[in-house]
């Protein structure tokens, strides 16, 4: 916990200071638009930041483990003045929602104290001027926006796909949408749809098009699993798009990316027919996002579908270790989205004992009718269903 809550207050202290020299950016400078886009970005990121750190500093605390609190409070104590307003977010609402005794509460006191007192405009200048020198600008940018440039219309685009983005959080209380990514594969996601019938439950697949079919004169061709993409339509799943070789997309040029999205959205439309199966979603390859993909897929009306929940399963052999993963943290968030990968024995494994934890700790499942994601009030028998959210 140390080490990862350590990384992670870095993270918002490097945010910060991205985000308070972007602002200086003049409407004048010809990079005003990407530093507007740019600080868009690192506020929803800051914002994100903040709720994981709330979420397990709380739960820390109420098990009655203060040694995050005391890990926080070491690192808050050394920021500098000028750099302590990037924790104030998270002192407030972890100050609401945490009990803090003896020393803690002292020193949170103090950090307080040190907010109210404004750094002079000459000390911040100096402090500005000196991040200037540390990072150019233009590697800022870089860094929230990928190196392509970008006309004003995309970064409209852009964060245009940011707002209509899920990422989890806004699923009801308690309520989980499982989702499964990298088949079909011919053993294991005829196996975990077998699982799922079981328990009357649906889920979302986010599918590789090299695994549908393959690119013949630019176009995309069905050649593969064509009868598992119909057991997962059969069984009243979802189905969307998570490129066609799995890249990293932030790191493509434009036309790449284009490619990526297009052939496996080709393969798709010629698989999957009009109804709730077909999804009109995207899931990145390992979350990798930059503006011009999002431009790209705002363009093509694809829904950016995000996680909160990552199981680890692609990594981890054991499937009660992905289980309790899983668990601690859905306990932590409250709510969201479940990142499974339908290409590995030990996720069908996984999967069923998931299911019985999910539902003995009262979790509900949602899935998407084709209008919306709806939520399953009970069990799969005789349940009544209410939508979590409309679709645009």
């Amino acid at each position: 916990m140390p080490n990862k809550l350590k990384a992670r207050l870095d993270e918002l202290l490097s945010l910060y200071r991205d985000e308070q020299l972007l602002a200086q950016v003049s409407p004048q400078d010809p990079r005003h638009a990407q530093a507007q886009a740019a600080l868009y970005r690192i506020r929803k990121d800051q914002q994100a930041q903040t709720q994981k750190l709330v979420a397990s500093l709380t739960a820390a605390a109420h098990a009655g483990q203060i040694e995050p609190l005391q890990e926080l409070m070491a690192v808050a104590g050394a920021v500098s003045r000028t750099e302590l307003p990037a924790l104030r977010p998270l002192l407030s609402e972890l100050r609401l929602q945490t009990a803090w005794h003896g020393s803690l509460h002292e020193q949170l006191l103090v950090l307080f104290q040190q907010l109210r007192v404004a750094a002079d405009g000459d000390e911040r200048q100096r402090w500005l001027q000196g991040l200037e020198q540390q990072q150019d600008i233009e590697q800022r940018l870089s860094r929230h926006l990928g190196n392509t440039p970008l006309s004003i219309e995309d970064l409209h685009l852009a964060r245009a796909a940011r707002e209509r983005e899920w990422h989890g959080l806004e699923l009801p209380a308690r309520t989980v949408l499982l989702s499964f990514d990298d088949g079909p594969h011919p053993v294991h996601t005829p196996a975990i749809l077998k699982t799922l019938g079981e328990h009357g439950l649906k889920a979302m697949f986010f599918q590789v098009g090299r695994n549908l079919g393959e690119r013949e004169n630019g176009q995309a061709i069905v050649k593969h699993n064509q009868e598992i993409v119909a057991q997962v339509i059969a069984g009243g799943h979802a189905i969307g798009n998570h490129s066609y070789s799995h890249p990293q997309m932030s790191k493509l040029g434009e036309a790449a990316i284009d490619e990526e999205i297009d052939l496996t959205q080709q393969l798709l439309d010629q698989l999957v027919p009009a109804g709730p199966a077909r999804t009109g979603m995207f899931r990145a390859p390992y979350g990798a996002l930059n503006e011009q993909v999002l431009a790209e897929l705002e363009q093509r009306h694809l829904r950016l579908v995000l996680w909160n929940i990552d199981s680890m399963d692609w990594a981890d052999p054991s499937p009660a270790s992905i289980v309790q993963r899983v668990l601690e943290e859905l306990d932590h968030a409250g709510r969201g989205i479940v990142l499974m990968h339908d290409i590995h024995q030990r996720s069908a494994e996984a999967l069923p004992l998931l299911i019985k934890q999910l539902r003995a700790r009262g979790y509900r499942f949602a899935h998407w009718d084709g209008q919306a994601l709806v939520v399953t009030e009970a069990e799969a028998s005789g349940g009544t269903a209410t939508h979590a959210e409309q679709k645009p």
